[in-house]
């Protein structure tokens, strides 16, 4: 009892720390756009009232936490695909139960720091072989960052953005205030300064790891590492799935905005920039970093105008809240709840599984034949979007 007291306050301070990350965010947010556009100045009261027209549009709020809702259903089938793969006989529930808490730490906390140790904690206690736990993991990155290829790479190359050297020097200062990481703002340039060339690197890769798929059956030897390698059909199915889940993680974000030239799709496309680069400045849950992409983006564009860039702010700042906030306090309680039935004996564990998988199994990553935790980057799955 103890325990399950001690995570309820410790789960309060994380939410109190968050909410005070997003308000310090929000204050240089607002100052950086008061010095952009000194014509449009933005004041906290002129957020606040938009943010208190979404009370008067239900509707809208409703449409966002039912597409939340959406989303964490896709993401429970794309983790029950991988245990599938797996061999593990575990029922959807149990695969929802962990998806829905490990997600939404990871979105906000990132892979590293919770997503990853979370699943770890979790499988563990339901006495899942460490082989089996590694596969998951590798399989879980490894698909999903390809179906976040294939889906940014085909809209770079089909839909480049077009951004003015002046407009994107200056965007390039604002990133560099931000991530603090001169090599994260220069892959952001190297991206939006002609997304076609980046577009087409990320399809060659998926396009390669489909193709591995196609010709290698169980697993690749990738210098010391033995990586599994799932068959083509279960591969296609994830990426589809991995895809689905950033086209109505997007669709959150956009019935929530104000108009945006060429709609749903310019949005699409804002939002996959600012996701790729949260992943490659390894801001924990992506904070500051969304924000600053989104709103650059959409300004220098000229997606939006000038006097609606409050509205952007104000529907970013719901957006948080429904997407990220929402279902970390879900998350918090059935963590909390898991913990404290564990204790009760309440939680049984999965059943044997019929023939353990020795460290040799040509489906379980490992190194020079040893089973192997992967390395946080290599399955590193969302941090944020």
């Amino acid at each position: 009892m103890k325990r399950a007291g001690l995570l309820h306050y410790v789960g309060l301070l994380l939410v109190l720390a968050v909410f005070a990350l997003a308000a310090w965010l929000l204050v240089h947010q607002v100052r950086g756009y008061n010095e952009k556009f000194p014509d449009h100045r933005l004041t906290f009261a002129k957020v606040a009232e938009d943010l208190g027209d979404y009370l008067r549009r239900p509707g809208v709020l409703l449409a966002a936490v039912g597409l939340t809702a959406v989303n964490y259903v896709v993401l429970v089938f794309f983790d029950y695909l991988a245990f599938r793969f797996a061999q593990v006989p575990i029922s959807l529930a149990r695969v929802g139960f962990a998806a829905i808490i490990t997600y939404a730490f990871s979105y906000n906390f990132g892979a590293t720091m919770a997503g990853i140790p979370l699943r770890y904690r979790l499988y563990s206690s339901w006495n899942l072989p460490l082989t089996k736990i590694v596969q998951l993991l590798v399989i879980l990155g490894f698909t999903f960052w390809f179906g976040v290829f294939a889906l940014s790479g085909t809209l770079f190359v089909l839909t480049p953005l077009h951004i003015p050297h002046e407009k994107l020097r200056e965007l390039c200062t604002d990133m560099s205030g931000i991530i603090h990481s001169d090599a994260a703002v220069s892959a952001f340039r190297f991206l939006v300064q002609d997304t076609r060339v980046f577009g087409l690197v990320l399809l060659a890769l998926a396009a390669t790891y489909v193709g591995t798929s196609l010709l290698h059956r169980g697993s690749l030897k990738i210098f010391r590492w033995t990586v599994p390698v799932p068959p083509p059909s279960l591969t296609l199915y994830q990426i589809g799935i991995a895809s689905a889940d950033m086209l109505v993680a997007a669709g959150v974000f956009y019935v929530l905005c104000p108009h945006v030239k060429h709609g749903y799709w310019s949005v699409l496309e804002v939002y996959l920039v600012a996701y790729v680069l949260n992943v490659i400045s390894h801001v924990p849950g992506g904070w500051g970093v969304i924000e600053a992409v989104i709103t650059g983006l959409l300004s220098a564009l000229n997606l939006v105008e000038p006097h609606e860039i409050p509205k952007v702010f104000a529907a970013i700042v719901v957006f948080r809240v429904i997407y990220f906030l929402m279902p970390l306090l879900v998350a918090g309680v059935l963590l909390a709840w898991h913990e404290y039935a564990l204790r009760q004996n309440w939680v049984p564990p999965l059943e044997p599984l019929d023939a353990a998988p020795a460290a040799s199994d040509k489906n379980v990553p490992s190194v020079n034949g040893q089973p192997q935790m992967p390395s946080n980057k290599a399955v590193e799955k969302k941090e944020g979007a």
